[in-house]
């Protein structure tokens, strides 16, 4: 078939240059989040109802992660590694500064949204 031949070299490129037995740095961290992550049906089963929420998180963040432990060092395959898609050292220093004071504004609004809305005065309105 005519789709089958031309992804093949893009595999090749995939797998080109990784030597046998020596895996990402990812793979630990990757494992232990699909370990807990596997755990949440017998946590459901326990009634924990908030540590199988955390196991949700860890199964979803574990699919994201593996993906991208999968395509190291490609960001898109035999077209952009990390390295040439990463922008210059100064923007990204820009980006961090921002993020960070996004996430110091925006998390104790959210948490103190979320502390209102679990009281009773506000169910009752």
């Amino acid at each position: 078939m005519p789709g089958e031949v031309s992804r093949v070299p893009a595999i090749r490129q995939l797998g080109a240059g990784r030597a046998v037995g020596h895996a990402h740095p990812g793979v630990g961290v990757l494992a232990g989040l699909i370990v807990f992550a596997g755990l949440g049906p017998i946590l459901l089963y326990r009634r924990s109802y908030s540590v199988a929420r955390v196991s949700a998180v860890a199964a979803v963040v574990s699919v994201i992660a593996g993906w991208g432990v999968g395509q190291y060092p490609w960001m898109l395959v035999d077209q952009l590694t990390i390295t040439d898609g990463a922008g210059a050292g100064a923007i990204l220093a820009v980006l961090l500064i921002v993020v960070t004071l996004a996430v110091v504004i925006v998390l104790p609004a959210l948490g103190y949204l979320l502390r209102l809305t679990q009281r009773e005065n506000w169910s009752r309105a």
